[in-house]
């Protein structure tokens, strides 16, 4: 057979077989799904800090007039390798506006 045939009836063999391999139902291969998931919480170092009194009020103060002081007790108990503490009021949340010179107590957070 000369060398062309011999390609020919390659390429059409081949052509042939995929054709047949395509007409095949292969069971497909899918992954398992759930709806749950596996979370490890690992607490190595706890913080502890024990602040008294657990509530200050102040009722009645006219503002710019000075009220009186409460002392507040912050002691670490218990934390590891506590060094540094900061401490601030939710003013900044609660008073949308400077309420310094105003005149009006209800624009204060206290």
């Amino acid at each position: 057979m000369d060398k062309m045939k011999v390609e020919n009836i390659l390429i059409i063999s081949f052509i042939l077989a995929l054709s047949i391999l395509s007409l095949v139902n292969f069971p497909s291969i899918q992954a398992a799904t759930n709806d749950t998931v596996v979370i490890h919480v690992n607490v190595s170092l706890l913080s502890e800090i024990t602040v008294t009194p657990e509530m200050l009020e102040w009722l009645n103060i006219v503002p710019g007039t000075p009220a009186a002081e409460y002392s507040v007790d912050i002691k670490n108990t218990g934390s590891t390798n506590f060094t540094k503490l900061w401490a601030t009021v939710n003013s900044f949340a609660t008073e949308t506006t400077n309420p310094l010179g105003k005149g009006n107590p209800l624009l204060y957070a206290a």
